[in-house]
């Protein structure tokens, strides 16, 4: 049997999108399963949790609906060196990318 990682099955999920529904996930996963039986696909909420735990993906929980998948994207700031990631504050990540283009521009 072989195996897809979370991370890989989002991203392959998403295709050129930088976002999908968890409900998006679950019906590419059945689609991809009924082509390709002898895979497993890592896909449980758990599973979602371990990759927002190491910060790759953030799930913006929905009151109505299926929750949403981003990918994480980070930058370091290029004065105090911390990393900075776009959600949930995307507002502030935007900011530091101007930051950094003025920084960058010296």
């Amino acid at each position: 049997m072989e195996w897809i990682d979370c991370f890989d099955a989002i991203k392959l999920a998403m295709g050129d999108k930088k976002s999908i529904t968890i409900q998006e996930l679950a019906r590419w996963s059945e689609i991809y399963l009924e082509e390709h039986p002898n895979y497993y696909i890592e896909k449980t909420r758990q599973d979602l949790l371990h990759e927002m735990n190491y910060k790759r993906i953030y799930i913006e929980d929905q009151e109505y609906g299926s929750d949403i998948i981003h990918l994480q994207e980070s930058i370091n700031c290029p004065i105090c060196g911390d990393k900075q990631y776009k959600f949930p504050d995307v507002e502030r990540f935007e900011k530091m990318l101007e930051i950094i283009k003025i920084w960058n521009s010296k």
